[in-house]
């Protein structure tokens, strides 16, 4: 994690900005467009990271992933930026960079907000 709260700390409190970010390792699995197709699915992540809720489930609706670069990386940062959050809906954009601050990928998401309760 390299800036955003763990799941047992998030207590309501929202971010001020709608960011987050964390580290992946992918030295056993070479920068594809596989990986970064998994790794660009993290705005839901990102919209309970924003809302400090950890009992948050969202259904993506739609997902687009712009592939910039397949540099290797042994670690790629997931950049998650949380544009909106409304309505039951939430949108934002995932920014995938190698370790060499190459841009490998740009995806987007919508989805659909729920509050998971069991």
């Amino acid at each position: 994690m390299a800036s955003g709260r763990q799941w047992a700390d998030l207590n309501g409190v929202g971010t001020a900005d709608g960011r987050s970010l964390l580290w992946a390792r992918a030295s056993e699995i070479p920068v594809s467009t596989t990986l970064l197709s998994i790794l660009g699915d993290y705005v839901p992540y990102g919209i309970s990271q924003a809302l400090g809720l950890g009992n948050i489930m969202a259904n993506s609706l739609d997902n687009t992933l712009r592939v910039l670069s397949l540099a290797p990386s042994e670690w790629v940062l997931i950049d998650i930026g949380i544009a909106g959050i409304g309505s039951g809906f939430g949108h934002g954009e995932v920014r995938i960079w190698a370790e060499d601050s190459t841009l490998l990928a740009i995806a987007s998401q919508s989805s659909i907000i729920r509050e998971h309760r069991g």
